[in-house]
């Protein structure tokens, strides 16, 4: 009975055994598996290829074009031919510095014409002396004047200047004008020489041998330091210039003057007398014409 069991145990196992064989071969048959999923129990060799006495050349070849040889480096760089610079001989030029006839104040000094006189009487080197101090320097330098001018009331009479005027002007923020500067330069013996654009005034004592000659220009003035001023000098200088008697007063009255007097001094100061090509204006048009230019 026992053995009976036994076969009946091992009849079984083998009929189970079976059946999972068949179902896992069933499955598979009902489940294809892909096309690129490599079955696990699938071996692959390993292909190996050896490459030609060729093919290793060419690779070599094809390597060289690459690899920093000097050939290579050579040819990597472009080589121009540089021409020789023409060199182009210049005549030598020889610069040479041409003196100022004028000395101009700098720009720090508002007061031209008083510098104009320092620099002559004084000396050139007084700027430089007081250059930080230029204020200070003019109020003390002007103040000297005050005793010249109530010491000399031949000459102020001469003139025609105002002594209250005169010192009112030592202390004027614009400046002295040429009524002092003239003053100051006769109290000196000086000769005084004023010119511009279009006018000339001239001060000669035969007593004095020394001149001062200023120029005025755009409203500034400048000294004359060129050479020494001479009598022939002067004449060759006012010759195309409308000579003054007065600095202060250059045009006189209308009536003082002929229409001959009135048409030369506007030849002189560049103004038409023709108003039209047969009609010249008259001659208070051209002194009205005169007086606009200069005032």
């Amino acid at each position: 009975m026992n053995y009976k069991s036994n076969n009946n145990y091992s009849t079984n196992k083998r009929y189970n055994s079976n059946n999972r064989y068949n179902s896992k071969n069933n499955y598979h048959s009902n489940n294809p598996r892909p096309n690129n999923t490599r079955p696990n129990n699938t071996r692959h060799n390993n292909i190996v290829v050896k490459p030609s006495g060729k093919d290793i050349e060419d690779l070599l070849i094809n390597i060289n074009k690459f690899s920093l040889t000097n050939n290579n480096l050579i040819n990597s760089f472009c080589f121009m031919e540089v021409k020789p610079r023409e060199v182009k001989h210049v005549d030598e030029v020889k610069l040479t510095k041409k003196r100022s006839d004028y000395f101009y104040p700098p720009i720090e000094c508002k007061d031209t014409l008083f510098w104009c006189w320092v620099h002559h009487h004084y000396g050139s080197q007084e700027y430089e002396l007081n250059k930080n101090n230029i204020y200070n320097y003019e109020t003390n330098r002007k103040f000297e004047y005050v005793s010249s001018i109530r010491n000399n009331k031949t000459l102020l009479k001469l003139l025609k200047l105002n002594r209250t005027k005169l010192e009112e002007k030592l202390l004027d923020d614009n400046g002295i004008d040429l009524g002092l500067f003239i003053f100051i330069c006769l109290v000196h013996k000086y000769n005084v020489v004023y010119t511009d654009n279009y006018m000339y005034y001239e001060y000669v004592d035969d007593f004095n041998t020394d001149f001062i000659m200023i120029h005025k220009r755009n409203n500034k003035y400048g000294l004359y330091i060129k050479d020494k001023i001479t009598i022939d000098r002067l004449d060759d200088i006012k010759k195309d210039k409308w000579v003054v008697e007065s600095i202060m007063k250059p045009l006189r009255s209308a009536g003082s003057y002929k229409v001959g007097e009135i048409k030369n001094i506007c030849k002189l100061l560049d103004i038409s007398t023709m108003k039209t090509e047969k009609k010249s204006f008259t001659k208070n048009e051209l002194y009205e014409k005169i007086k606009q230019l200069i005032m």
